[in-house]
Order: structure tokens, then C-alpha cells, then sequence
């Protein structure tokens, strides 16, 4: 196996130019770094399969986890230094609500799914369930439009006080 110098693609010792890049290919490595690279692509095959897992936690995911902790916290702060006896903090009340739903869903969705699972068994009487990319996508629709939806309605409550 070579391994091209500019680019770092892994190449057939028949190559005598990168795939990649062009670039003229060097000798082949010896035995202890074709092992090495070896084991460098099967990690990368590895962790390129847990990502096509069905309930797999995307960036996004994550992005939208801390963005439902930092909603908690606001929403938490105005109940505890914004006014008191008003409207506003009966929907902050209901905001920490739907953020820590949210955050939970986006967090665990194998639970979600387990539920929703238990849900359709007994109802239909239905085994070995899988999810439906219809499933799939609302479920990241909701993670995402819901909490822009609460920052919305915290904004809201934070202008009208």
C-alpha cells in the first residue's frame, strides 16, 4: 500500500500517481504503517456506520440540546429576577416545560421511539417495529421547530415586561 504525501489517500501499490490529487506517489510503506493505516480506515469505516444509525445524534442535535439548556436557564432566570405575579411567568413556567421536552426528545431519542413503539404494539397488536422515515423527519422537525417556537414566545414575554 502507498500512501500519497500530499493528500494522504491511502493507494494501491500498482499506482504510481494519487488518485486523489495527481500527485507522484512515493514508495510502498513498509509493513508497520500499512497496518497502522489499516487500522486508521477501519475506525473511519467504523464511525462513518454508527452515523448511519437510525437514532444517531447529528450536530444539529447537539446544537439544539444546548440551545434547550440555555432556554431552561432563561426561563429559570426571569422567574427568579423578572416580575412577579404576571402572565409572563405562568409561560416561562410552561416554556421550561416544552425546552426540557425537547432537549430530552433530542437527547434520547432512543426512548422516545421505545415509547412510541410500546404505544403502537399494544394498541394494533403489531412486533418488530421499525421507524418510518416519516417518523424520522417529524421527529427532527419537531426538535427544532419547538424550541425556536419557545425562544419566540420567551422573547415575547421579555419585551412585554
Amino acid at each position: 500500500m502507498k500512501k500519497c504525501e500530499k493528500c494522504g489517500t491511502p493507494q494501491r501499490n500498482s499506482h504510481f500517481r494519487c488518485v486523489e490529487c495527481g500527485a507522484i506517489l512515493g514508495k510502498p510503506l513498509s509493513e508497520a504503517e500499512e497496518e497502522r493505516m489499516e487500522e486508521q480506515i477501519s475506525d473511519y469505516i467504523a464511525d462513518r456506520a454508527e452515523r448511519t444509525e437510525t437514532f444517531y445524534i447529528t450536530r444539529l442535535d447537539k446544537i439544539m440540546i444546548a440551545l434547550d439548556i440555555l432556554g431552561i436557564l432563561a426561563s429559570v432566570l426571569y422567574l427568579i429576577f423578572g416580575p412577579k405575579n404576571t402572565d409572563g411567568q405562568g409561560i416561562c413556567l410552561f416554556l421550561i416545560l416544552i425546552f426540557l421536552l425537547a432537549g430530552i426528545d433530542t437527547a434520547f431519542p432512543k426512548i422516545a421511539w421505545i415509547l412510541e413503539k410500546w404505544r403502537v404494539e399494544m394498541r394494533y397488536h403489531v412486533e418488530n417495529l421499525e421507524p418510518s422515515d416519516w417518523y424520522l423527519i417529524t421527529r427532527k422537525i419537531i426538535n427544532v421547530v419547538f424550541p425556536i417556537l419557545a425562544y419566540m414566545a420567551l422573547l415575547f414575554v421579555l419585551v412585554n415586561t
